[in-house]
């Protein structure tokens, strides 16, 4: 005959591995989601065709671009991001927005870096509400300065 008392006790242990999976599933479905928003960051920075200031166009919307590199910096393994970023971009806008990041997480990569750009070579930007274009060797003195991270800072409305 089977005891009652073992019976309930089993159904209450196979009730909290439930819930424990349940838990442990809803951890990792939130921590997937976090990192895919982070994969989205880096791709977008990988595929910048301009930099862009904290914001754009006359209503002074947020930047896409500059709430992607805001993103990156908040992430644990953001040195990693940004020399991927660096590395793959299609552009040297892309490049920009990662040595902007590595010049304040770390001098020596950053100056590692900077020695593959063209000082000469010319970037696109969408500057408030105005398009400009900016040799690399201007925006490195605005890196190297601070002024760059700031104009790049999204402010919220």
């Amino acid at each position: 005959m089977i005891q009652v008392g073992n019976v309930q006790a089993g159904i209450n242990s196979m009730i909290q591995h439930l819930l424990i999976l349940v838990i442990v599933a809803s951890t990792m479905t939130s921590i997937a989601a976090g990192s895919e928003s982070n994969d989205s960051s880096v791709g977008k920075l990988i595929g910048a065709t301009q930099i862009e200031t904290g914001q754009i166009y006359e209503s002074a919307e947020p930047s896409e671009l500059a709430q992607a590199f805001e993103h990156v910096l908040r992430r644990p393994d953001a040195k990693d991001a940004l020399v991927r970023i660096f590395k793959e971009a299609k552009s040297d806008a892309g490049r920009i927005y990662a040595l902007t990041g590595l010049h304040r997480i770390d001098e020596n990569e950053y100056r590692t870096l900077l020695r593959q750009m063209k000082p000469e070579s010319k970037i696109r930007a969408m500057w408030y509400d105005v398009i400009r274009i900016f040799a690399v060797q201007d925006l490195i003195k605005m890196i190297e300065s601070g002024e760059f991270e700031r104009i790049l800072q999204v402010k919220q409305k």
